[in-house]
C-alpha cells in the first residue's frame, strides 16, 4: 500500500494551500473542488465535503459510518471527472461493486467542518481495482482518516470481466490514473 506516500502528498498540498491563506483549494493550486473546477494534476483527485448536522452524534462528531460514504462520494467524483463515471460504466454493461473496505480513524471530524478527501487508484489489474483515500480537515490540514476500497469489474451477467478486452478505453483510462510504484 502507498498510503504513507499519500499522507506526505496531502501534507505538502495543504502546506501550499495554507501558505496562500486559503481554507479551501482553489484553481491556482491545481486542485479541483466539488464542481470539478480547476485542473487536477497527476493521478490524484481532491474532493471537498462539508459535514452535515445529520451526519453527527449528540456531541457533533461525525459518525464513523459516514467516512465510508465519503469515500464513495470521492470515488464517484474521481471517476466522473476522469470521464467515465458509474453511469457511463453501467450504460456499457460494466458493474464495479465494492468487495472490501477499510478505514483507519485518526482525528475526529465535527459539524460544520469541511474535509478534503484525496482519492487515488493504488492498484489496477483490469479485473480488480484498489482505491486509496485520505481524509484531511480542510481548515487545519490534519489527517482525520485513511483507508481503501477494493472493487472488481463485472458484466451484466454478474460474471467477472477483463476490461482490457471488454472495454479498452476504460482500461487505458484507469491504467493511466493508477499510482505507479517508486
Amino acid at each position: 500500500m502507498y498510503i504513507p506516500l499519500l499522507v506526505i502528498h496531502n501534507i505538502l498540498c495543504y502546506t501550499l494551500i495554507l501558505s496562500r491563506g486559503r481554507s479551501r483549494p482553489s484553481n491556482e493550486s491545481g486542485l479541483r473542488d466539488r464542481n470539478g473546477k480547476g485542473k487536477g494534476r497527476g493521478q490524484m483527485s481532491h474532493y471537498i465535503h462539508k459535514v452535515q448536522y445529520y451526519e453527527t452524534d449528540q456531541m457533533q462528531i461525525a459518525h464513523h459510518s459516514n467516512y465510508i460514504r465519503w469515500f464513495e462520494e470521492a470515488r464517484t467524483f474521481f471517476l466522473e471527472t476522469a470521464g467515465f463515471g458509474y453511469d457511463k460504466m453501467e450504460a456499457v454493461g460494466i458493474l464495479c461493486p465494492v468487495t472490501e473496505v477499510q478505514c483507519r480513524y485518526v482525528n475526529m471530524v465535527r459539524f460544520p467542518d469541511e474535509v478534503l478527501i484525496h482519492t487515488i487508484i493504488q492498484e489496477f489489474s483490469g479485473v480488480r481495482m484498489t482505491v486509496g483515500y485520505s481524509i484531511l480537515n480542510a481548515r487545519t490540514g490534519d489527517l482525520c482518516a485513511e483507508g481503501f476500497s477494493r472493487h472488481c469489474f463485472l458484466g451484466k451477467s454478474g460474471k467477472p470481466v477483463a476490461l482490457q478486452k471488454e472495454n479498452p478505453s476504460l482500461f487505458r483510462l484507469l491504467s493511466e490514473k493508477t499510482e505507479k510504484p517508486c
